[in-house]
């Protein structure tokens, strides 16, 4: 596309009134994007506070097993209810979330505003890759995406930042209390800018219940795997957990109503191995903002907004490399 496409995509967006509808959007993305790396960011002075330092990593892995299994049913959800209301209903339980985490009073009640916190954020995420396919025409589809790519970047750059901040001024629970605020922000103008929308006829399929299940097995399974104390038991409980998503896989394949793309375990197929891509990449790049801040400062001391800069200069060079390739043409090879 374009410079003069894309100048008439954005007067055709504005002019057709859907640009509110895309704001709303960019901050679901906003809100998921920044979060792990903002607590990632401030878990050192967590531990400080309520102690805990064996489930530290909770604090990510509860989050991203809520949005793994959220972001799975999102789209069933959607048929069923609308994307206005799930979005909604997202938006107050993100902010919920946020405010018991930041009350929190032991690392308990912590994790389970973390997990809380992810369930809300798999939604957003899903429904805000959905909304674009269902809301907009296909001719502006690479150009949203390409701009939620760059919000995505932005979170990931300053979300470190704005942790290490929060953290150095020794005001870690303010962070969620600020989120929570614009998940008030994102529930009003959701409310106000999107449009009401039917229940789909898909609607009353079953639900992939055993998939789901499975799914959470696996990822709680490898996430527990986290805190064996032997190596063996850690290995064992990790190739266990991912054969158990290979199940989880196969049983959706099966389902009448899936819950991922049918070509998801066919590596021969762009989809599949598009999508294998994306795992090996996310698998690369955690461990290191999951734990690098804690790690940091026990071997070195490192103050919390330097861990933050760190961790924003990976983020930089991921969302480089990401628009880079949003910005490339299709080669459409058949």
């Amino acid at each position: 596309m374009d410079t003069t496409d894309r100048s008439d995509t954005w007067r055709d967006l504005y002019a057709s009134g859907l640009l509110g509808r895309f704001v709303v959007l960019c901050l679901g993305i906003w809100l998921h994007a920044v979060d792990s790396l903002v607590t990632a960011t401030i878990a050192p002075a967590i531990i400080d506070d309520l102690g805990g330092v064996a489930y530290i990593n909770w604090t990510i892995t509860l989050y991203q097993v809520g949005a793994i299994v959220a972001g799975a049913g999102a789209a069933m959800l959607c048929r069923r209810i609308g994307i206005k209301r799930l979005l909604t209903f997202a938006a107050l339980l993100y902010g919920g979330g946020c405010i018991i985490a930041g009350y929190a009073p032991s690392m308990g009640v912590l994790l389970a505003a973390r997990l809380v916190q992810g369930v809300a954020g798999g939604f957003l995420l899903s429904l805000c890759y959905l909304a674009i396919q269902q809301w907009f025409a296909q001719s502006w589809w690479s150009r949203l995406f390409g701009i939620e790519a760059l919000i995505w970047g932005a979170g990931t750059l300053l979300g470190p930042l704005i942790g290490g901040i929060f953290a150095g001024l020794h005001a870690w629970r303010f962070t969620f209390f600020t989120f929570a605020v614009q998940a008030a922000a994102l529930w009003i103008m959701a409310s106000v800018w999107l449009p009401k929308d039917t229940p789909s006829r898909e609607s009353t399929k079953r639900w992939p219940v055993l998939p789901l299940l499975v799914l959470s097995m696996a990822t709680l399974l490898i996430a527990e795997s986290s805190l064996a104390t032997r190596l063996a038991t850690s290995v064992f409980g990790c190739v266990l957990g991912a054969a158990l998503l290979y199940v989880a896989a196969r049983l959706d394949r099966r389902s009448h109503s899936r819950l991922f793309p049918v070509q998801l375990l066919d590596l021969r197929h762009p989809v599949g191995a598009g999508l294998l891509m994306v795992f090996a990449l996310s698998v690369a790049t955690t461990g290191f903002w999951a734990y690098g801040p804690l790690i940091l400062k026990i071997l070195f001391g490192t103050q919390p907004i330097i861990s933050g800069y760190i961790l924003a200069a990976e983020a930089v060079a991921w969302s480089l490399g990401t628009l880079a390739v949003s910005t490339a043409r299709s080669r459409g090879d058949a």
